[in-house]
């Protein structure tokens, strides 16, 4: 105990006045405090904020899992896959020859064949950013009340791995469709591969010399599909599958090798027999007018868009359908079983010529988007996460900062056509998502500047919608719109500017 302290126990003791030591004490307690702040604030700033900004302005569900990176092959393995593909390749990086006269396409469609014995895996990066876009698509249709399904046509080493050339043995195998679903499992990603494998115990579901489900394959996978709809797309309600007698198959059909790389030979050929003739339905294809057409008619995806209407389908609902060569054995079935539908190439493998998706669900309106996407198309990841992100970020907002031309026509200077940039001014003192609506004569791509931020907005043939975000500290900008693709005729008809958290 201190003098003081002892002093001011004993009864009657004069109290000593605060010594004034004690305010010094307070005042470097504060002192102390202030420097403390202040070093936090700098912690803050160095490295929780980038983070902050990254959960808030990049896609942001990464879902449930966590991806590994995947084995690369060994000097040796690698060496090997290169003489066998190429040095000594009868087709160099076109075509690889398997056993009992199957053959695969190489890695000039899409590093196919890397992809089928693990050289082409996705980093957990790529991982991450498929899933994400993935989701955030699901999320804006969600919002809308409109399903998402994503069909995966499995590449022919997925069903037929036997037939794969003896020298692939030992090869990791890693496979993006299984990193995607080990990763994500809940993602909206339809897997009919084993449906597939199982239907060869009956008949061959793909073809010694063509890349693709035959048509007998297509229908086992449009079983699938509707299996996977009615358990995850309730919404749309019962989806009836025709039923399959018996297979029948064509000696000689559809050899897609030889047009494309010379290489003859018969490629025997799947077709199912229905117990009942597939009704026939109107089919509309771009610019023309409709027309009936036999139940069965397949539409090649080179023909599309189309549209077809069967008003005695047994669903009764319209169907969006974003398709690439794999939709043609599945059209039929699609015509048969929807009430509407809607298929638009998707051109996931080519971006710049991709359509406007959210534009497309506008102006059609369905009540389930699907895409049909043949496997090797994994190689290159989606680069739309960004757009669904801004998409569900604006929408989810109410707070209209800006809106060109309609409601404030000085928001935005500059031609609309964007012979000379278009700016719009903003200081909404918050991140921004924008909403822009065009129109080119082809696929186009427009830069959004602000500041130092630069964002590629891509435009489709026709009407478009796209969206995108401008975080708070890059947002009190002017931002620039500017044309870069060459002869392109843009027209930037709308500029909606939300405030967002």
């Amino acid at each position: 105990m201190t003098a003081t302290a002892a002093a001011a126990a004993k009864p009657g003791a004069p109290v000593d006045p605060e010594p004034p030591r004690r305010r010094a004490t307070v005042k470097d307690w504060i002192n102390r405090s202030l420097l403390v702040l202040i070093a936090i604030l700098v912690v803050v700033a160095a490295f929780v904020l980038p983070r902050i900004y990254d959960a808030k302005y990049q896609v942001r569900d990464r879902g449930v899992g966590a991806a590994q990176p995947a084995p690369v092959l060994s000097p040796d393995q690698e060496a090997l896959y290169v003489d066998k593909t190429v040095t000594s390749a009868a087709h160099p990086g076109a075509v690889v020859e398997g056993k009992d006269g199957y053959y695969f396409l190489g890695d000039t469609q899409n590093a196919n064949f890397s992809q089928a014995v693990g050289r082409r895996a996705y980093s957990p990066a790529e991982v991450d950013q498929e899933a994400g876009a993935l989701r955030a698509q699901q999320v804006y249709l969600a919002s809308q009340g409109i399903p998402l399904a994503f069909v995966v046509a499995p590449a022919k080493w997925e069903i037929y791995p036997d037939k794969l050339p003896a020298w692939t043995d030992g090869l990791p195998m890693t496979h993006i469709f299984d990193q995607l679903r080990k990763a994500y499992p809940d993602l909206p990603l339809v897997d009919v591969r084993q449906d597939l494998r199982d239907a060869r115990k009956t008949a061959d579901t793909y073809s010694p010399m063509n890349s693709h489900w035959t048509d007998y394959g297509a229908a086992v996978a449009f079983e699938g599909i509707a299996a996977w709809l009615e358990k995850h797309a309730q919404s749309i309600g019962a989806v009836p599958v025709p039923k399959v007698d018996g297979v029948q198959t064509k000696p000689d059909y559809n050899n897609e090798l030889d047009p494309l790389y010379g290489i003859k030979g018969t490629n025997p050929w799947t077709v199912p027999q229905y117990s009942a003739p597939l009704p026939g339905y109107q089919l509309t294809l771009a610019g023309g007018q409709p027309a009936q057409v036999p139940g069965g008619t397949a539409i090649d995806a080179s023909t599309m868009p189309a549209e077809t209407s069967n008003p005695a389908a047994p669903n009764k609902k319209r169907v969006l359908v974003l398709a690439d060569s794999t939709t043609t054995a599945l059209s039929p079935l699609l015509a048969a079983t929807f009430a509407e539908t809607k298929m638009v190439r998707h051109y996931l493998d080519a971006p710049g010529l991709a359509p406007s998706v959210p534009q497309l669900v506008a102006d059609f309106k369905p009540d389930l988007v699907l895409y049909s996407m043949t496997e090797r198309h994994f190689n290159q990841p989606l680069a739309d996460g960004p757009v669904w992100d801004g998409a569900n970020r604006f929408t989810a907002s109410k707070d209209t900062v800006a809106s060109w031309p309609q409601a404030d026509p000085d928001a935005c200077s500059g031609p609309a056509n964007l012979s000379q940039p278009l700016t719009c001014r903003v200081d909404a003192g918050t991140a921004v998502a924008l909403k822009v609506t065009a129109t080119s004569d082809k696929p186009a791509d427009v830069q959004l500047t602000a500041g130092d931020h630069k964002v590629a907005l891509h435009l489709g043939s026709g009407p478009s919608t796209t969206y995108a975000v401008l975080p708070s500290q890059i947002a009190k900008n002017d931002i620039v719109m500017t044309a870069i693709t060459a002869g392109a005729s843009a027209n930037i008809t709308g500029v909606e500017i939300r405030a967002v958290t």
